[in-house]
């Protein structure tokens, strides 16, 4: 099936009104493709507003002057039958939920266009914020700068903007965004990594647009990439380490020689590796390890968490390529 045909029978797939054939399909074919996982989403939410709005229910009056309305309108007197009545009054119902469906999806839209949304949480999960109590994340939340949210054990965040980034925070996590703001087409995101470990899915942008991982050794800026960075605090400071699965980054890394401030630029590729030490050294990794390559396709799984995927063998098009692979 292509993605028109899929796309309708989504709303079937949902209900769990289709053979089982075809929602084998369906869940194939949406594990694949993000276009798709967007619009059964959307489809979810519209369900799930409509079952939160209330019931509508007329008043004891309504039959009488409705009929008294109309007959004054059409200056006759026929008397308009119950069914008639029922049926007008289930499309006015009707068409008044979609109308305040659409409106709140529409106001939804234009305003998570400009902010990470979360679309996971599993775990404890707070986000904390100048002068305001902690609240706890979940999904359809909208974060802005200024916030800090934090993991615990055995727990994890997911958000993303769609056409922008996609992010995960892994367990016991603590990741500040600083700023974040689009002007002009110009897209800047700047998170400050406190500890823990934060995968990012950064979309190829103009050179304008930037995204940045910020820790207290080192800034890894990067324009459509896949990668990871750790941040271990240890006894004489932090160690940290950023890994490329896909596209590459730039690392300024602020050093002191001779007493004077220096910055060291690096350049860190696909399948590569650095660990950046608290005593300013660097170790350069030829080849992601095998416990590395796990953690980073990971990335692949942001915003698919939720799907009841029945078929999890991953796709040869989502597969990314290991260019040590041909060495071992």
């Amino acid at each position: 099936m292509n993605c028109k045909r899929i796309k309708t029978q989504l709303s079937y797939y949902i209900d769990d009104e289709c053979a089982q054939e075809v929602k084998d399909v369906i869940s194939r074919h949406i594990h694949e493709c993000d276009r798709c996982v967007r619009e059964l989403k959307s489809l979810e939410l519209i369900k799930a507003t409509l079952k939160e709005l209330p019931v509508v229910e007329p008043s004891a009056d309504y039959f009488s002057s409705f009929n008294n309305k109309l007959s004054a309108i059409s200056g006759n007197k026929k008397v308009v039958y119950p069914l008639f009545r029922i049926r007008l009054l289930h499309y006015a119902v009707a068409a008044m939920i979609l109308l305040v469906a659409g409106l709140f999806l529409f106001n939804r839209t234009s305003y998570t266009r400009h902010c990470p949304e979360i679309t996971y949480v599993k775990g404890k999960v707070v986000i904390s914020q100048p002068n305001a109590p902690l609240r706890v994340a979940f999904v359809h939340k909208c974060l802005k700068a200024g916030q800090t949210i934090a993991t615990s054990s055995y727990a994890k965040i997911d958000f993303e903007l769609f056409d922008r980034c996609k992010i995960a925070l892994k367990e016991n996590t603590k990741l500040h965004i600083e700023q974040m703001y689009e002007e002009n087409q110009q897209f800047i995101m700047a998170c400050k990594l406190e500890e823990g470990t934060i995968l990012a899915d950064v979309a190829k942008r103009k050179k304008s647009s930037n995204f940045q991982i910020i820790t207290d050794s080192v800034k890894v800026s990067v324009i459509g990439t896949k990668f990871m960075v750790e941040a271990v605090p240890g006894q004489t400071g932090e160690n940290v380490s950023v890994a490329v699965l896909d596209g590459k980054v730039k690392v300024c890394q602020e050093i002191v020689k001779n007493e004077i401030n220096q910055t060291e630029q690096y350049i860190i590729e696909e399948n590569q590796k650095m660990i950046f030490l608290s005593d300013g050294t660097t170790k350069l990794q030829n080849g992601l390890s095998d416990d590395d390559f796990r953690k980073l396709y990971d990335v692949y799984n942001i915003g698919r968490r939720d799907l009841e995927i029945k078929s999890h063998s991953p796709s040869t098009k989502s597969l990314p390529f290991r260019s040590d692979s041909m060495n071992k």
